[in-house]
């Protein structure tokens, strides 16, 4: 839950604690190095500006349609607390012309 809304969000975990996160021209880079995010749309652009060590205890999170998601990228939401989160997705399911993977 993230304390600053008061509501639950499912968020991917994009950086962790010690991570030097870079989000520059609709690029994400972790530690220097560009990540292949292969779960988002082609032609999603990744909004906004960040350069960010990311604090002991803390976690760094975006929603996979960054055009338009309520994220630690928003000032109102930030970073997130490690002792907020309260669970883990492990399994998503698609659904594609009524069949269910």
């Amino acid at each position: 839950m993230c304390e600053r809304l008061k509501k639950k969000l499912v968020k991917r975990v994009i950086a962790t604690p010690g991570d030097n996160l870079l989000i520059t021209q609709g690029n994400v880079f972790i530690n220097g190095k560009l990540i292949e995010e292969n779960y988002i749309n082609k032609d999603t652009y990744t909004y906004g500006n960040v350069n960010i060590v990311i604090p002991l205890n803390y976690i760094f999170v975006m929603g996979d349609n960054r055009m338009n998601s309520r994220d630690s990228r928003d000032k109102n939401i930030g970073i997130i607390n490690m002792n907020n989160i309260e669970g883990k997705i492990i399994i998503k399911i698609y659904e594609s012309n009524n069949i269910f993977y």
